[in-house]
């Protein structure tokens, strides 16, 4: 028996069957309904009965901050209906057949299928750091996700970067992103169309000079947000997740920064362990296996 997987974005809801091994046996997707709370239970309910008979649990991926146990949304601005919502239980209660039914923020969902058939697997301290439309981080201690008192663990983008910045948004990685990279070497080098991130690649391959600067400034400020979580934790493994991860020289370069920053910093080349720093394994697919990996333990 099958799984039912559905990762919730602010625009589309992708959905899956998944297998109790991880694997994605069929995949779909339909527009997330975003008008209100009853459209987008409607829709949401729609979707688990037409394949409820086929499936032994379903399990949610949902942009924000989520409460598992209490099977709801604590903070989500892409769908603000959602927050405070008992989503389990307004399901429960809608499915024409009762299943098993739990919940993930997006991010934790990522970092769990990473930790369960991924790049974590067999790493008792390592963490998932998702570069898009900003910086998230998922972290695992002794095998252990972490979460947080209040469940706001992984809230990377408030982590101060450059204090000395006279822009506010430049202090912190809040000013950090895929998007915000990709658009800015495109405006210098007049970049457009589709596949935008390919474009930026092929021109730092063929080292363009403002391509390689601002790659290395974008490259350098993550690595000053992975050198401050790895004082901290001491992971042995950084998984790379989000749309550029699939390009390996992102990984690469974010291990060069790291390691200058090690050599300069004091003390550090005789205290600080270096963590490998990889690409994730799943990219897109991610949300989904591990949005129902709570449901085959």
């Amino acid at each position: 028996m099958n799984f039912l997987a559905i990762d919730i974005g602010e625009r589309l809801m992708t959905y899956a069957l998944v297998t109790a091994t991880g694997e994605i046996v069929v995949k779909g997707n339909q527009l997330t309904q975003r008008a209100d709370w009853v459209t987008f239970m409607a829709n949401l309910s729609g979707l688990i009965d037409r394949h409820a008979t086929d499936i032994a649990g379903v399990g949610l991926a949902l942009p924000g901050v989520v409460d598992p146990v209490k099977g709801m949304c604590l903070r989500c601005p892409a769908l603000p209906f959602l927050e405070g919502q008992a989503l389990a239980a307004a399901l429960q209660r809608n499915l024409a057949i009762k299943l098993p039914l739990v919940l993930e923020s997006r991010m934790h969902a990522a970092a769990l299928a990473e930790k369960w058939q991924g790049r974590l697997t067999n790493v008792s301290d390592g963490a998932l750091v998702s570069i898009g439309h900003s910086i998230e981080v998922a972290v695992f201690i002794d095998d252990h996700l972490y979460r947080g008192a209040h469940a706001l663990g992984g809230l990377a983008s408030l982590m101060v970067i450059d204090a000395t910045n006279p822009d506010a948004t430049g202090q912190s990685a809040m000013g950090l992103s895929a998007d915000g990279f990709l658009a800015s070497v495109a405006s210098k080098l007049d970049l457009r169309g589709a596949q935008l991130a390919t474009q930026v690649f092929h021109a730092l391959m063929a080292e363009e000079p403002a391509a390689v600067q601002a790659f290395r400034a974008f490259t350098k400020a993550i690595a000053i947000l992975l050198y401050n979580l790895q004082s901290v934790l001491d992971l042995q493994r950084i998984v790379v997740g989000g749309p550029l991860s699939t390009q390996p020289l992102l990984a690469t370069q974010l291990g060069t920064e790291f390691a200058q920053l090690r050599v300069e910093a004091v003390l550090a080349p005789q205290v600080l362990a270096t963590p490998e720093i990889v690409s994730t394994r799943f990219e897109h697919d991610a949300c989904l296996i591990g949005a129902v990996y709570p449901l085959t333990r």
